[in-house]
């Protein structure tokens, strides 16, 4: 409780401008600082896009209700939700459930969150693409991707694309199959991620936004397109996903997607540096990281970056875990960079936090997040509080639908505000650029998270300005040294 005080008394320097908080911003070189940026798109009334009311998220392949009307489109057409759309980002309202909207803005003057981001040394966003027409998720196919990655790219910044492979919210708790693609067999789904790859990159590239990096899938852990590709952690006491589940089939059924996804990239990039990331949720867990990857390798699937999902709330990594994992994948996996393509603290109780009043230290609004951790159940986009939303720092145990019974307070060990917040990012950036290969942070839906209630910058928008400065124990948990 004492070091909770002592970093609230550091920290409302924090909520002022960049420049009067460090004389010289530390240069990151090719380190990769960086925000998912397409995290809820709203209409015009500042209503999200493609979440309505009773949208179902089932399928009638993966076990649940069908999903919503409309024509089905491929890679590059239009289709999804009604209601029109703005891109995170591209100025207005960034709205969300139980969050009124706001404008961003600095100094009193509107902006928009790409560019204040950006002016504040944040090097590299993400952005997500469903496959349309898109049920249940913020409505971005690659048709309303086009004009953001091509501000992306005009600023000079890296671009990181999230290609889901499925036309809702996919992690380790979902990987549905779009309804476009229902009714294929394995042979079907690996032309239609081969074309949906292809399609992707090459819209962007003769659009003039060439992707840096594509990740194929999210958060893969337990596989894709379920069930044909879905796969499952070997465990005492597990039952099979279904029963005529084939270890070994299901596998090649994997890898035979990925390989798929990786050849349509490729295919459209030509000649243009183009990075395959291999996406799971494993954080500092080198156990399952080296049973997933260890498949990977084995089926010669070609990628050059492991990424990872890091969350504390999820009980993903403390700095020390997750410094391991990355010594122990560069041990076992040659010359691959390792990037937490997604990660987030709770200023407020919610999974990834949400900002709070402008100007106050310690003040939070309501947060909620889409996607599930690993293993666990999603709560619908745009709705409800995610599994662990109510859990608070230094608690032991987490609510139902989270990491019910286990001891969860080893992982909370920044204070529960938007400093803590701040101080989280520091060090999760410091630990991943000690790593060996440690290549980038992206902090996944910050309009969620890091934003006052008057839409102006939190705490956590100064991470690059902090990197140098926030350093001292005990408010940092930087790992002194590497463990093996």
């Amino acid at each position: 409780m004492a070091a909770a005080f002592a970093v609230i008394a550091l920290f409302p320097v924090c909520i002022l401008p960049a420049a009067a908080q460090s004389p010289a911003r530390p240069d990151l070189g090719k380190f990769l600082f960086g925000a998912d940026i397409t995290g809820i798109e709203t209409t015009p009334s500042g209503v999200p896009a493609g979440s309505g009311p009773g949208a179902p998220i089932g399928s009638a392949r993966a076990g649940g209700a069908g999903g919503a009307g409309g024509a089905v489109a491929r890679a590059g057409g239009a289709g999804g939700a009604a209601g029109g759309t703005a891109a995170a980002g591209a100025g207005g309202a960034a709205g969300r459930a139980g969050r009124a909207p706001f404008t961003y803005q600095e100094d009193g003057k509107p902006s928009d969150e790409l560019t204040i981001l950006h002016n504040h040394g944040w090097n590299a966003f993400r952005v997500r693409i469903f496959v349309p027409p898109v049920r249940s998720a913020p409505n971005n196919p690659l048709v309303y991707a086009v004009p953001l990655c091509k501000r992306i790219k005009a600023l000079g910044a890296k671009l990181l694309l999230c290609v889901h492979f499925s036309d809702t919210w996919a992690d380790p708790g979902k990987q549905y199959i779009p309804l476009a693609w229902e009714g294929e067999d394995i042979s079907g789904l690996e032309k239609e991620w081969e074309r949906h790859a292809y399609d992707v990159v090459k819209t962007l590239k003769d659009a003039g936004a060439m992707p840096d990096m594509i990740q194929i899938g999210n958060e893969i852990t337990n596989g894709a397109a379920w069930p044909i590709a879905r796969v499952q952690f070997p465990g005492t006491g597990q039952a099979p996903p279904f029963p005529e589940y084939d270890d070994s089939k299901q596998w090649d059924n994997l890898t035979r997607l990925l390989k798929a996804g990786v050849k349509g990239a490729k295919a459209a990039a030509g000649k243009s540096p183009l990075q395959i990331a291999i996406h799971i949720d494993q954080g500092g867990h080198w156990d399952k990281t080296q049973w997933f990857f260890d498949h990977v390798e084995a089926a010669k699937v070609p990628y050059d970056i492991i990424a990872q999902s890091c969350y504390p709330q999820y009980g993903h990594a403390t700095p020390e875990e997750l410094l391991n994992n990355m010594v122990q994948c560069a041990r076992r996996y040659k010359n691959k960079e390792f990037i937490v393509v997604e990660t987030g603290y709770s200023a407020g109780g919610a999974r990834r936090g949400s900002g709070g009043a402008p100007a106050t230290p310690g003040a939070a609004g309501a947060g909620a997040a889409p996607a599930a951790g690993a293993g666990g159940a999603a709560a619908v986009s745009g709705g409800g509080a995610a599994p662990g939303a109510d859990v608070q720092a230094g608690t032991a145990t987490v609510a139902a639908g989270g990491r019910a019974g286990r001891d969860m307070s080893r992982y909370f060990l920044w204070p529960n505000t938007p400093e803590g917040q701040l101080q989280f990012m520091v060090d999760m950036v410091n630990t991943v650029r000690k790593g060996p290969h440690g290549a980038g942070v992206f902090y996944w839906a910050p309009e969620r998270a890091i934003w006052n209630a008057d839409g102006s910058p939190g705490p956590a928008v100064f991470t690059p300005d902090n990197l140098t400065r926030l350093t001292q124990r005990p408010e940092s948990h930087v790992p002194v040294e590497i463990k093996p």
